[in-house]
């Protein structure tokens, strides 16, 4: 038991230590944290968009058993502890636009090849662009307790 607590400290140390604030605190604005929920063959949310050059914090955690996080091509390749046990933190500030998928790479059952995810990684124009198009977001709850979202956009003329 003693040896498996030093094991796990060990691992999330390096990611620890690079998920420091000093770097954000020097460019003046806060790093970017995404929450990635990995559980019954599936990781959550699936696709992630980012701009080229941001750096951004992933943190993963499972609700069910250990799991691997990869990002194909990114150099990021993490162990996730099974539920209750913490989460796995990195880094991630991708160089080039394009798509970077994410997979788990720790088998973990019969649906392990089904655990894909992808990171959308836009140029800067690309990302101001797109923000540009969105004009108004108006979030409400139905009836039901559920929150809807609603976007109108310049394109659709709302």
């Amino acid at each position: 038991m003693a040896t498996r607590v030093i094991v796990s400290i060990l691992l999330l140390l390096p990611a620890t230590a690079t998920s420091g604030l000093a770097p954000a605190a020097q460019t003046g604005s806060p790093r970017r944290v995404i929450h990635i929920t990995a559980e019954r063959f599936e990781f959550w949310p699936t696709e992630i968009r980012l701009t080229e050059g941001e750096e951004v914090e992933i943190r993963v955690k499972s609700d069910d058993t250990a799991h691997g996080f990869r990002i194909v091509g990114g150099g990021v390749n993490l162990t996730v502890p099974k539920r209750g046990q913490g989460e796995a933190v990195t880094v991630f500030k991708p160089e080039k636009s394009g798509r970077y998928t994410f997979e788990c790479s720790r088998m973990c059952g019969a649906g392990h090849n089904f655990m894909r995810g992808v990171l959308i990684v836009d140029a800067p124009e690309e990302q101001k662009a797109r923000s540009i198009t969105t004009d108004h977001t108006e979030s409400t709850e139905n009836s039901m307790g559920f929150s809807v979202v609603s976007v109108c956009s310049v394109v659709r003329g709302c």
